[in-house]
């Protein structure tokens, strides 16, 4: 099992109820569930908050991005394209956060 330290507090994340996954600006930090709506709280810009990963509306957004990417990659114009390739970013930045820590960490 990996230890996963709290951006917060540096205190190690025991429980996979507690662990918080968040994508701020290409990174990927973890929070305790209490630290991270304390961090909410002095967020300074309203548009780049901390947009936490592993959350039931993070996974709906997610799936629906992907198959927006996967329409917009299949279809036969240029521009789309590039407009699909973006819109894969949520999806692997998801797929990366469960697989190298949220998988690992509740084996």
């Amino acid at each position: 099992m990996k230890k996963i330290r709290c951006q917060k507090c540096a205190k190690t994340i025991k429980r996979p109820q507690d662990l918080i996954t968040v994508f701020f600006y290409f990174r990927i930090f973890f929070y305790h569930e209490t630290c991270y709506e304390e961090e909410l709280q002095y967020a300074r810009f309203p548009f780049t908050n901390l947009i936490p990963l592993n959350t039931l509306l993070s996974n709906i957004f997610t799936v629906f991005t992907f198959l927006a990417a996967l329409t917009f990659l299949f279809t036969d114009t240029g521009g789309t394209r590039l407009l699909g390739l973006l819109l894969l970013l949520p999806a692997l930045y998801r797929l990366i956060s469960y697989l190298k820590w949220e998988r690992t960490f509740r084996k």
